[in-house]
């Protein structure tokens, strides 16, 4: 499969899976270190969910993305599988602490390349909002940033390759800020394509997201007295005024 048929394939993946529509969410909730998460229980089906600090893991379903493809003759073939979802993890901060906007993103993936021949890849972005959660529903308010993550690659060898892969976000963008709740869309898709005889297969099997978080500032014991003794003064003054 030469390179620019491979970047035609995932282009089109992408502007599929931007096609989707929203749809509404169930959510649960499960908290964290500093903060609340709520996952779309639809979309992360079947998934052993995890916490640890202010990140959340998914392992997902054994098979639900899996793709495989064999041939026995000359030519191209290719198979894939994707999710996309609107909001599909939302964090609150606890009081006292605030997300930072800075969200990190990994995964696990396990593959198969033929020998001479055989392609696999996995893609996985977010696109992460400030917003508020109320009555099980997520309203975005504004963009603040997002992160790309990728896996896979070709096999020139003589014999076949498999293996486990970690792959991490990078070249995220984010905007600085302190925000009580932030929710992702999530989108990432998985492809194996195989040109000539032979089998080539790659499954995402986990993803994670890690979530910056940073305490506000708490007022001191003596400020907040000094705040109730000036808003005393202030009465009195008031009072005065009415009794002149």
């Amino acid at each position: 499969m030469k390179i620019n048929q491979v970047n035609s394939l995932l282009a089109a993946i992408f502007i599929a899976g931007s096609a989707v529509s929203a749809q509404a969410a169930t959510f649960i909730e499960i908290s964290g270190a500093d903060v609340d998460f709520f996952y779309d229980a639809d979309f992360w089906r079947g998934s052993t969910v995890t916490v640890s600090g202010n990140a959340i893991g998914f392992a997902l379903a054994s098979g639900d993305y899996a793709v495989s493809v064999t041939t026995g003759r000359n030519g191209d073939s290719h198979s894939t599988v994707d999710g996309t979802a609107s909001s599909a993890v939302v964090a609150i901060a606890h009081k006292n602490f605030a997300l930072t906007g800075e969200v990190f993103q990994s995964g696990t993936a396990t593959y198969l390349t033929s020998k001479q021949g055989g392609s696999s890849f996995i893609a996985s972005s977010t696109t992460n909002y400030s917003g508020a959660y109320f009555g099980g529903a997520f309203s975005k308010n504004i963009y603040t940033g997002s992160t790309v993550a990728t896996t896979g690659g070709s096999s020139d060898s003589i014999e076949q390759r498999s293996g486990n892969s970690s792959f991490y976000s990078f070249g995220d963008f984010w905007e600085p800020g302190q925000y009580s709740t932030l929710g992702l869309d999530i989108d990432f898709f998985a492809v194996t394509l195989q040109t000539g005889p032979g089998t080539s297969a790659i499954e995402l099997t986990s993803l994670g997201y890690r979530f910056d978080v940073a305490p506000t500032a708490v007022p001191e014991p003596e400020t907040d007295a000094l705040l109730l003794a000036g808003f005393g003064v202030i009465g009195l003054i008031l009072c005065r005024r009415r009794t002149i």
